[in-house]
């Protein structure tokens, strides 16, 4: 795919909708407000530290990608350091929150390069010291952050599309919770999600379900990822496993590509850059 500016945003995002069905959902403005694309990829959840990046974040950054090629805006990623720290129960996992945010920094980053993105066309970025996003100590605790979030993208760096997840179960707080609050103040900006993750634990005989940037065991982008051994272990799995291989295949527009043998290619390549 190749950058088009003469296309209108909400062409270009149902067209990524209609693209990955399945797997993108929007909530996409009648005329917008820039060109620009915004992610806030999360550091806690359940009030416990990630384990690093998600191997489910794949959708969403896949989708910021293929955003970003047809826009030709620029994409600001996130990483919400500083507000995890509100919610973070133990303090040795508030010790360890450094050293996981420059992690998934880095794995981010390195993951966009691999889909096709330079330099020049992202960031990512922890909040701490942030010029845009870097919140006093005594700045309002998550949520109210992430709405300010949402607006500082928008109003200063003239975001006109935001990513983020959305649950297809009902009563889930994701991230359209945030969004339909903010909405309002946000004029012109659109809502692009990739769906929810997985855990390889379970609960209630079903695996459990995380958001997509939490990296828990087995599924952490740049350590061992069992792929095809997961994906014999149930049909959940193989079904989101699969999911993100599809997903993957399109953004690399390499859609006849075997999608579990692609994943499993991509996860592997990704650990000889480091």
């Amino acid at each position: 795919m190749s950058e088009n500016n003469e296309r209108t945003v909400p062409e270009v995002l149902n067209e990524i909708v209609r693209k990955n069905e399945g797997v993108a959902t929007a909530d996409i403005a009648k005329s917008s407000s820039g060109r620009n694309i915004f992610m806030g990829l999360g550091m806690a959840s359940k009030g416990r530290l990630s384990d690093g990046l998600g191997v489910s974040s794949l959708a969403m950054l896949c989708l910021l990608a293929q955003s970003r090629r047809q826009l030709g805006g620029f994409a600001h990623v996130l990483v919400a350091d500083i507000h995890s720290l509100s919610v973070l129960n133990d303090p040795e996992d508030k010790a360890k929150l450094p050293d996981i945010a420059a992690d998934v920094v880095f794995w981010a980053s390195t993951v966009l390069k691999q889909l096709g993105l330079s330099n020049d066309q992202f960031e990512v970025a922890i909040a701490t010291g942030h010029s845009t996003f870097g919140f006093e100590s005594n700045a309002p605790v998550y949520p109210k952050r992430e709405l300010a979030d949402i607006e500082l993208a928008h109003k200063q760096l003239g975001c006109g599309v935001k990513g983020g997840w959305k649950a297809r179960r009902s009563g889930v707080r994701d991230e359209t919770t945030f969004d339909s609050q903010v909405k309002n103040k946000v004029t012109g900006m659109s809502f692009l999600y990739a769906p929810e993750g997985l855990s390889c634990k379970e609960w209630k005989g079903k695996q459990e379900f995380v958001p997509p940037y939490i990296g828990t065991e087995d599924l952490t982008i740049g350590r061992p990822i069992p792929v095809e051994t997961l994906a014999r272990q149930n049909r959940q799995l193989n079904n989101h496993l699969s999911m993100l291989g599809r997903t993957l295949a399109r953004t690399l527009d390499l859609s006849r590509a075997p999608s579990l043998d692609l994943l499993d290619q991509f996860l592997n390549d990704l650990t000889t850059l480091d």
